[in-house]
């Protein structure tokens, strides 16, 4: 059985505003749900994003679904 997970990593921090002219990975993992253990990953989109959004709300929050063949997730950027 496994879990998927979306990830979302902005190259600034702190509490303010995300920089939009930092470059943002979004990442999509399979786990091992007995161990935990990366599976796959790959990564769904890598650049900029459109929209000012805070730091400590990621943009990573949809929720894949799979078939059991695919797996599908909006990301929105």
């Amino acid at each position: 059985m496994r879990i998927f997970v979306i990830t979302f990593k902005a190259n600034d921090r702190g509490i303010g505003l995300a920089n939009d002219d930092a470059s943002h990975a979004w990442m999509i993992f399979a786990l091992d749900k007995r161990n935990g253990r990366v599976i796959w990953s790959e990564k769904a989109y890598e650049g900029f994003h459109e929209r000012n959004g805070h730091v400590k709300a990621t943009q990573a929050n949809s929720t894949p679904v799979t078939d059991g063949r695919y797996v599908l997730s909006i990301v929105t950027s």
